[in-house]
């Protein structure tokens, strides 16, 4: 059995904080998951101002978490999932982190206000020219363009179901496979992403119109739309619990151990690991009181 669990994220780590809510599943299939290999280059984000020769998508290329208590946080994640944990030294309590490959990201304890918890970015070429395609298809510009030290621009919108979402126009990579095809991302890393649709036709009809995303209906459940963004993480729009916007899974090895383990670490499962057609999936606060 192949697991994965989810945390969300933003890029906006100049602009505003989240708060992360995160779910544990679990997957089905065959042979075994490798994490990816420890070496030179094993946890490097790889960042850069345009794609490679060919690329024409719009995937998910960061995320981002808001945490209260920073060092119980990262030590949690740390001992728990092995992740790197990179201080960002111009901003106070505000830190990245590093997978094994997959969307990479950051925790902001800063605070942001009303913002919903949790946010993605989106990787456009040119945010302006985004914004304007986002404003044309029914979405509402929140943040416009602005730099983020000498990386590139970002920008925020609030999509038709009243998501916060960011753009970007850094290349983030590695792409994680989809699990719900039977992919096998490397354990440990955020590998897909449940976002609230609200009126999945509005919602389909946007995100394909501005970002070239494809959606299919759930053979399962009909509150959930999946939906294929060319590349980082892709997942479901859910129709059902707008109250969280946002929810990212991470890929681990056994629901049930992991949610044991969540507990001795300090987490709160909530509830056991169920399974469903899709795979298992658990429930848990972070020390922080991040769902995950």
């Amino acid at each position: 059995m192949k697991v994965h669990m989810y945390g969300m994220g933003l890029l906006a780590a100049l602009v505003s904080t989240l708060l992360i809510a995160g779910i544990a599943a679990a997957q089905d299939t065959a042979g075994s998951t490798e994490a990816a290999p420890e070496g030179e280059g094993a946890n490097d984000t790889m960042i850069q101002m345009g794609p490679p020769p060919g690329y024409d998508g719009h995937h998910v290329c960061w995320l981002e978490f808001a945490f209260k208590e920073q060092a119980a946080t990262v030590k949690f994640y740390e001992d728990l999932f092995g992740w790197k944990f990179i201080p960002y030294e111009k901003m106070e309590n505000y830190v990245f982190y590093q997978t094994a490959s997959g969307v990479m990201g950051g925790f902001n304890g800063q605070g942001f206000g009303e913002m919903q918890n949790t946010i993605f970015y989106i990787y456009v070429p040119d945010v302006d020219a985004a914004l304007a395609e986002v404003e044309a298809a029914g979405g509402k510009t929140l943040v416009p363009k602005m730099p983020v030290e000498e990386s590139g621009s970002i920008a925020l919108f609030t999509d038709p179901a009243g998501v916060t979402v960011g753009l970007a126009d850094m290349y983030m990579y590695e792409p994680s496979p989809n699990p719900m095809d039977g992919a096998k991302p490397a354990v440990n890393t955020i590998c897909y992403l449940e976002i609230f649709g609200g009126d999945f036709a509005k919602t389909s009809e946007f995100y394909s119109k501005v970002f070239g995303w494809t959606t299919t209906p759930s053979p399962h459940h009909e509150e959930y739309l999946g939906f294929a963004s060319g590349g980082g993480a892709d997942g479901v729009f859910q129709s059902h619990t707008p109250d969280i916007p946002v929810v990212a899974y991470i890929w681990v090895d056994d629901v049930a151990a992991t949610l044991a383990k969540i507990k001795e670490a300090g987490g709160e499962p909530y509830g056991e690991a169920t399974p469903t057609p899709m795979g298992v999936f658990g429930y848990f606060k972070d020390p922080s009181g991040i769902w995950m």
